[in-house]
């Protein structure tokens, strides 16, 4: 049982050999990269520009752009009303009581949680209960290994 040398060789389906014998990438894949590039490009500038637009140099710089970039913000219903849960009943969920404190394990400011004060209050205990129970910690991370910013 031989097989042959052509058997033992192994291409890249996206590889095609140049006339010296080289692999080189095909028209396709670097299509898809210039694509790729592109799509990157476009996320990072947050103005759609149309046709017939003026601009200066300025208006491309990161100042500029950082102004026409969507925000976030805050929400605006109360998730545990949305789903119809008891944020007291939910001390045992890690997960979930972690989306509601910062990196330093301080319990965020209901207007960065969107929560009606009552279910910020009730959100509240159950971070605490977590707490006092020992299955969270109640830092996460120290403010001094976090580092000084300036």
């Amino acid at each position: 049982m031989t097989q042959s040398h052509s058997e033992f060789q192994h291409r890249p389906p996206s590889a095609s050999t140049s006339s010296d014998g080289k692999f080189g990438i095909s028209e396709s894949s670097a299509q898809l990269q210039s694509h790729i590039t592109r799509s990157e490009l476009e996320q990072q500038m947050h103005r759609k520009w149309r046709r017939g637009d003026v601009y200066a140099p300025h208006d491309l710089s990161s100042v500029e752009m950082s102004k026409w970039k969507a925000r976030r913000g805050t929400p605006t219903r109360d998730v545990f009303d949305e789903l119809g849960i008891d944020p007291r009943n939910e001390y045992k969920n890690f997960a979930l009581l972690g989306e509601f404190m910062t990196e330093t394990g301080r319990i965020k400011h209901s207007s960065a949680t969107g929560l009606r004060p009552r279910n910020q209050r009730r959100l509240a205990k159950a971070i605490r209960r977590a707490i006092g129970i020992g299955i969270m910690p109640s830092v996460h991370k120290h403010p001094e290994l976090l580092g000084r910013r300036r």
